[in-house]
């Protein structure tokens, strides 16, 4: 080795490969100016070999290896006689030959490197074209045509205020210190329903009567009366001083803001007026229990009439209570006249089906509301995803949060790469909708949810996130049904007995006078089981287990309604439609 190069321990490390070192040998040999000091090749041609080796650009050992290549192709040269300029002339040109050197010696390297250098290009690649896509996502905005809160609110705003129930049911509440959050519950009702707190419940009535009498005159209205909106109903100091409003930006308020009734205040309304009918039951007073129990009845309508899924879930509870009403009315029965039982008799079996307590519009405009405020609008019927409708599917809020981080932000795009066209969201939805429309006007035992939820994809799930549930709801209102066809027979019994002293053998002796039809269990399709029990009638359903157990009550009577499980691990015990209490 040339003695002008300094072999220091620093010049050993600095030059060793790794491998080399690995093996605890420092042999320096990735320094280009050792075999060049080593070689008698002439200056001139040493320049152009430093410059041909440093303009490939390889890794340094390929260039070690490339140098000595080319050190001993020149060395055959003038070994040969030729001269040093001959051998340059005949080399060619210097970028050429670094160049077809470099293509020579990388088509050589192992198969990993090509495979993470195609990795790299390719995302270099898509990345890109991501920030392009990027570009053209953010650049998308929704252009809201329909007013739908407005929708909703026209034909109540062309009823005269006078005759919207709500009118009447906001007196009650303000009356009745209401503040959004009941303090008179349903299990304290129950409570001062007994015997021994009779007189605490009737003290609640009497300090309440006036509550009351606007509570019945607001049920006599066609409709509740609630403007929803950020300046509708719910803008109102007297019953919520402490209410925020809604923001509302250039494409107006979306119909998922908008305020609904207070589903907690129109329970309370329904509570005071089983109050009043379980007073108006202990002292007799028959018209006023009937007036009650007719009164819970219109408000169940007003809430559930062409309302979202909730309302119509609020209406299901409120009339739930109008029959346990009329099943203490039948404690009673001589306080009510026959033809006012059959009167109410036929108003009870006006609902035959599901769908009868639920409207699908609410829900379909809620949908086509999102859809016009989270994608463009190409005019016809199509557009894609934008950063708003972004916040509407994955984040639960109408408007993108200003203090999302860069990356989510970043990530968004995302979205609109995955998430199907505003027209194949409309069609999914609609597919959806009219199954469970159509389900829901089948008994629960012979309708098929498991068809609604269709094939999985990123629009069903967004559509199942969005869509309320409607197979949970169907269980419920069968439950109600039940109980009202059970309701229904016991109020067709008790006339009977009145007619003829004792109650009837079969309930086919009931029809067609006090009842249309035997009515069917609701779990199997055939005829509701009846017998005598202790002198008192006793209508019953086999029950989630599908056993008749001779009218057995469960531990818990309402598991017993849910039949749409598994019958074996279902409660013991038989669905006790009449009387409900044990």
């Amino acid at each position: 080795m040339s003695d002008t190069i300094d072999q220091t321990l620093w010049y050993k490390i600095r030059y060793t490969p790794l491998r080399d070192a690995l093996r605890g040998r420092l042999t320096a040999r990735l320094d280009l100016r050792r075999p060049l000091e080593e070689t008698a090749l002439p200056a001139e041609i040493k320049q152009v070999l430093r410059r041909v080796v440093k303009a490939t650009r390889l890794w340094r050992l390929e260039q070690i290896e490339v140098l000595h290549e080319l050190i001993a192709h020149f060395n055959d040269g003038i070994a040969s006689g030729v001269s040093a300029g001959e051998l340059i002339k005949t080399f060619g040109n210097e970028r050429q030959a670094a160049q077809l050197i470099r293509r020579a010696k990388r088509r050589n390297r192992p198969l990993p490197w090509h495979a993470l250098r195609f990795a790299g290009w390719s995302t270099t690649a898509l990345f890109v074209l991501y920030c392009g896509y990027a570009a053209y996502f953010f650049a998308g905005r929704p252009s809201p045509r329909v007013n739908y809160v407005a929708v909703v609110n026209q034909a109540i705003e062309n009823t005269p205020v006078e005759d919207r129930g709500w009118t009447f049911y906001r007196r009650a509440l303000i009356g009745a210190d209401y503040r959004d959050s009941v303090n008179f519950s349903f299990q304290r009702l129950n409570r001062l329903a007994t015997e021994d707190r009779r007189k605490e419940l009737t003290e609640f009535v009497s300090t309440h009567r006036a509550q009351i009498a606007w509570i019945r005159e607001g049920a006599t209205k066609s409709r509740l009366g609630w403007v929803t909106g950020a300046k509708g109903s719910g803008n109102d100091p007297e019953l919520w001083p402490q209410q925020s409003q809604n923001p509302i930006d250039e494409t107006g308020e979306p119909l998922s803001m908008a305020t609904l009734p207070p589903l907690s205040g129109l329970s309370y309304l329904a509570m005071m007026l089983r109050a009043d009918a379980i007073v108006a039951g202990q002292t007799g007073e028959g018209k006023g229990m009937l007036q009650d129990i007719y009164s819970t009845l219109d408000l169940a309508r007003q809430a559930g009439e062409k309302g979202p899924l909730l309302l119509s879930l609020i209406s299901m509870s409120i009339s739930e209570m109008a029959m346990e009403d009329i099943e203490q009315a039948l404690e009673h029965p001589t306080l009510i006249k026959k033809e006012d039982w059959l009167a109410l008799s036929r108003r009870l079996s006006q609902p035959k089906v599901a769908a009868d307590f639920f409207s699908f519009q609410p829900d379909r405009m809620f949908f086509d509301d999102m859809l016009q405020r989270a994608f463009t609008d190409d005019g016809s019927g199509n557009g894609r995803l934008t950063p708003v409708g972004v916040a509407f599917f994955f984040s639960d809020a109408t408007y993108p949060d200003t203090r999302t981080r860069w990356w989510e932000r970043a990530a968004q795009p995302v979205a609109g790469l995955i998430v199907p066209s505003r027209r194949k969201l409309k069609e999914e939805y609609t597919r959806v909708i009219d199954l469970a429309e159509a389900n829901l006007k089948l008994a629960l035992r012979n309708a098929d949810w498991h068809r609604a939820q269709g094939p999985r994809s990123v629009g069903a799930f967004l559509i199942n996130q969005m869509l309320p549930s409607f197979s949970s709801s169907h269980g419920a209102a069968e439950r109600l049904l039940g109980h009202r066809d059970g309701v229904v027979t016991g109020i067709a019994l008790e006339l009977y007995r009145q007619e003829h002293g004792r109650y009837p053998e079969s309930l086919n002796a009931l029809v067609p006078e006090f009842i249309h039809e035997v009515p069917a269990d609701r779990i199997t399709g055939a005829p509701v089981h009846y017998r005598i029990a202790a002198g008192r009638p006793l209508l019953y359903s086999v029950g989630a287990d599908r056993k008749d157990d001779g009218g057995r009550y469960t531990l818990n009577p309402q598991q017993a309604g849910y039949w749409n499980s598994n019958a074996e691990d279902a409660p013991k015990g038989d669905w006790v439609l009449f009387p409900t209490a044990n």
